[in-house]
């Protein structure tokens, strides 16, 4: 079993418009993760990336529109955003790689990475690149896993701290904000799941096991948002977040 929340159509392999797949879409069960950047934070990051609607945002993975990190898009113009992905998909603008970007230097005036950096076997290189790619003044956005269950999609290569999320950008820009996207408890729901859904060898009982436990515990992600501000939730979190201006 994969390890990550899952996609219904590659899980079942069925066609996204078909009827089985909206069946399983109406039972499949809730992630096991929920964000929970402060509603402060999350204006002034997006203000920060989108302004009014009139910046060029780029955002690599095309992902996070509805999943964990949709927050970020809620009423968002998608007018000025390209969205870029390794390979074609619904809301794939452009097929491109992260480490080597298809665009001129200084053609963006932000870059969105969201659960995009765990996958990328040259990290560095495409911190780079999206700094590359990015205006003076412009800004760049990560989500990044730190206590998360593998998840290739299609490689799964690493994880970070807050201080190794610094260190990757702090040669090309200033940290303009930082901190917890998504907490422990999430996390403990994501390990339950994966540790019980991954005992048998059997494809079938795994995913039976998978959709009983993810129905069961769920609700308890939603104690990160009572943690959300203590010691723990910063030192035992899903996933950081990373707001970064270029010099």
């Amino acid at each position: 079993m994969a390890g990550g929340y899952g996609n219904i159509e590659k899980t079942f392999n069925l066609e996204s418009d078909s009827l089985k797949a909206k069946i399983i879409g109406l039972i499949y069960p809730p992630m096991p993760t929920i964000n929970i950047i402060s509603k402060k934070d999350l204006i002034f990051i997006r203000k920060s990336l989108f302004s009014t609607g009139e910046k060029k945002v780029l955002n690599i993975g095309s992902g996070a529109i509805t999943g964990v990190g949709h927050r970020l898009w809620i009423k968002q113009n998608f007018g000025n955003v390209t969205h870029l992905d390794i390979e074609k998909g619904e809301d794939v603008d452009i097929v491109g790689d992260a480490h080597d970007l298809p665009f001129e230097k200084s053609v963006y005036d932000s870059v969105i990475m969201q659960a995009v950096i765990e996958h990328l076997h040259s990290p560095s290189v495409a911190i780079k690149e999206a700094f590359r790619v990015l205006r003076k003044g412009g800004y760049l956005y990560l989500e990044v896993p730190f206590l998360q269950g593998f998840h290739a999609d299609p490689h799964d290569y690493q994880r970070y701290t807050l201080n190794g999320l610094e260190r990757l950008t702090e040669k090309y820009g200033a940290t303009v904000i930082l901190g917890v996207s998504s907490g422990p408890f999430s996390f403990l729901v994501w390990w339950i799941r994966d540790f019980f859904s991954n005992i048998t060898s059997s494809r079938l009982i795994n995913l039976i096991i998978r959709f009983i436990l993810s129905w069961i515990f769920f609700p308890l992600k939603y104690l990160d948002l009572v943690f959300r501000n203590t010691e723990s939730a910063k030192r035992l979190a899903c996933e950081y977040f990373i707001l970064i201006k270029k010099n």
